[in-house]
């Protein structure tokens, strides 16, 4: 277990782009339904308790979720810009 004064490391580009890829293939099972729902249940819940999603979101939360999460990931690495107030990008 790693000690929290010292967390190690931070996340390396390739961390990132393995995160990216992970997060895109969980988002494309449960658009697929290739997700029983139980799990996908587990993982609204789950979302829902670390703050990406309200309390009794939906699986469309959650895909919106895990979307967000990766665009804010690929910002991370300077492939996104962020967007501005108004929606469009800086």
């Amino acid at each position: 277990m790693t000690d929290q004064t010292n967390p190690g490391p931070p996340l390396s580009n390739e961390d990132l782009k393995a995160l990216i890829g992970l997060l895109s293939n969980l988002t494309g099972l449960i658009v697929g339904a290739l997700i029983q729902d139980d799990e996908t249940n587990h993982l609204i819940s789950r979302a829902a308790r670390d703050g990406l999603i309200d309390d009794g979101g939906t699986r469309d939360d959650l895909i919106a979720a895990l979307e967000n999460l990766i665009r804010r990931v690929r910002i991370s690495l300077g492939e996104e810009l962020p967007e501005n107030r108004s929606g469009q990008q800086k």
